[in-house]
């Protein structure tokens, strides 16, 4: 499934999923619950991929049932006000296979000496809140 426009999953706090690989030139986003890929999912250069954090659990994920291939954009938006301490992690991507970075991280300034890093392994990405 090629996604060139916007795609939210918006309705509930339940997971969804979608069952098609994915291949993201656009966007896609979650106003609330989990979006899990049933197949691959890859990101063009183009593609942004958005992640809101409100709380030590309460930030969206995506599980990716085959291989995640990178690119594109990260965005990172806080909500609610949620400053996270040092060292707090968030788990926002796993698979089976992580290949590639996303290009641009936007969102990783979170307030004086504190920010987000993108840590990557073959499996997984993590936000990781590191000094500033």
């Amino acid at each position: 499934m090629n996604i060139t426009s916007s795609v939210t999953k918006s309705a509930g706090t339940a997971i969804t999923g979608i069952g098609a690989a994915i291949n993201n030139s656009g966007s896609i986003a979650v106003d609330s619950g989990q979006l899990n890929f049933s197949y691959s999912y890859s990101q063009t250069p183009s593609g942004t991929l958005e992640v809101k954090i409100g709380g030590d659990a309460d930030f969206d994920t995506f599980p990716v049932a085959n291989a995640a291939a990178l690119d594109g954009n990260l965005n990172i938006i806080l909500t609610g006000g949620y400053e996270p301490t040092l060292d707090k992690t968030f788990e926002i991507m796993t698979a089976p296979s992580v290949t590639g970075q996303f290009s641009v991280v936007n969102g990783t300034a979170i307030v004086a000496g504190r920010k987000f890093d993108v840590l990557y392994t073959a499996n997984n990405v993590t936000l990781k809140v590191v000094s500033d």
